[in-house]
């Protein structure tokens, strides 16, 4: 179990315990959106998820990037990308020898309080095993 806290201006709200998800370290203030940032620290959120292949099994080795921020898959097939502020996040998955998949994630202060609202998988057209 990790702890997640809820900022609501420079005061802590909320402080809940949560499962298995990753743990948003500090879930900030909602004027993480321009011209009213903040500090980077304060307006940095978890994308993540799962990737699997056409059979539905963990993907390791995938990269997911958003064009600036990427991840690497592990072996259960997890990816964890940073957002900077609230926006509209394009992410693509893809591998060597696999067509791309491609996902839109859109962070707002809504999806930063759900459990899984970052939260964004992929299924690759293709098997582990493609070279």
């Amino acid at each position: 179990m990790r702890i997640k806290s809820l900022l609501i201006g420079s005061q802590i709200a909320v402080a809940f315990l949560v499962g298995i998800p990753p743990a948003v370290a500090e879930l900030p203030d909602p004027t993480c959106i321009p011209p009213v940032v903040r500090t980077e620290a304060e307006c940095i959120f978890d994308i993540w998820g799962y990737v699997y292949d056409v059979d539905g099994k963990p993907f390791p080795g995938i990269v997911v990037s958003d064009g600036g921020q990427s991840d690497i898959t592990d072996t259960h097939g997890f990816y964890n990308v940073h957002a900077f502020g609230f926006d509209t996040y394009r992410l693509t998955a893809s591998k060597h020898g696999c067509s791309s998949d491609v996902k839109t994630v859109q962070v707002t202060p809504a999806t930063v309080l759900e459990e899984n609202g970052n939260r964004q998988d992929f299924h690759m057209p293709c098997r582990i095993d493609t070279p």
